[in-house]
């Protein structure tokens, strides 16, 4: 069993991987910042791009997308005090 999870640690830190996941991240930082795009919206954009790459790839990327944009509260104009 051990061996089966450094397996998984030594695809998931290929330098391929690891920038798919940084590109999740970021547009999971700006779509958790916009107003009225949630989470689910920005995975329906990305849905083309990850026809592009690799299953692990996409996974990662829409994992960290997720990850980030469901953590930041969406503060839209209705929330503003005037």
């Amino acid at each position: 069993m051990g061996a089966e999870i450094l397996y998984g640690f030594k695809v998931a830190t290929t330098p391929e991987n690891l920038v798919f996941c940084f590109i999740g991240v970021l547009l999971g930082t700006l779509v958790g910042v916009l107003p009225g795009i949630g989470p689910a919206g920005a995975m329906a954009l990305l849905l083309p791009i990850s026809l592009k790459i690799t299953p692990l790839g996409t996974f990662i990327m829409l994992a960290g997308l997720n990850s980030l944009s469901s953590l930041i509260p969406n503060h839209g104009p209705s929330s503003r005090s005037r």
